[in-house]
C-alpha cells in the first residue's frame, strides 16, 4: 500500500510542476521587457541584446558611432526619432535578402560579425533627416547590425521611439 502512496504523491507533485512551469512560462513570455538598447560603441561590445557576437575587424571605423543593440533573430520594425539628420549604417550577410538596401551607399570597408548562420561583413550608409525613421531589422536569416553616426558628438541627436 505504500508503494502505491508514494505513486499517487509523485503523481500529484509531477502534475504540480507541470502546471506551475506552464504557468511561468506564460508569465514570462507576457512581460513586457525591453529588448533594444542604445549604446556608445566601443571595442569587444556585444553587437546583439542577446548573443556574445561582437566585431573582430576594422573597430577603428566605428569609433564615435552608437549601436542600436537588437536581438538577433528579431523580425519587428525599429523607429528612431532623430532630432537632427543622421548617418545609419548597416552591416549585411550575404544569406539574407538584402534588396531593401539597393538605394544605400555601399562602404569601402567591411566588418567581420561572425555568427553561427550569418557573418555580417558587408558595410552600407544612407543619410537620414530629422523625423521618425523606420528601419527594418534584416533576415530572414539574422537581424542586420544596426550603427549610427551622429554629426556633432556628445549631442543627443536620436532616440528610440516608443510603438
Amino acid at each position: 500500500m505504500s508503494k502505491r502512496k508514494n505513486l499517487i504523491y509523485l503523481i500529484i507533485l509531477f502534475l504540480i510542476l507541470c502546471f506551475s512551469f506552464i504557468a511561468y512560462k506564460k508569465n514570462k513570455s507576457s512581460v513586457n521587457f525591453k529588448v533594444i538598447f542604445i549604446k556608445e560603441y566601443s571595442p569587444g561590445l556585444n553587437i546583439y541584446s542577446d548573443r556574445d557576437y561582437f566585431n573582430r575587424e576594422n573597430d577603428e571605423k566605428l569609433n564615435g558611432m552608437y549601436l542600436v543593440q537588437i536581438p538577433r533573430h528579431y523580425s519587428n520594425d525599429i523607429y528612431l526619432n532623430a532630432f537632427n539628420e543622421i548617418v545609419i549604417y548597416r552591416a549585411l550577410c550575404k544569406k539574407n535578402d538584402n534588396e531593401e538596401y539597393n538605394n544605400w551607399e555601399k562602404e569601402d570597408f567591411k566588418l567581420a560579425i561572425i555568427g553561427i548562420s550569418c557573418a555580417h561583413t558587408d558595410v552600407i550608409k544612407k543619410k537620414h533627416k530629422k523625423g521618425i525613421i523606420k528601419i527594418a531589422p534584416g533576415g530572414p536569416i539574422s537581424s542586420d547590425p544596426i550603427f549610427v553616426h551622429v554629426p556633432k558628438s556628445g549631442e543627443q541627436v536620436f532616440q528610440l521611439k516608443d510603438n
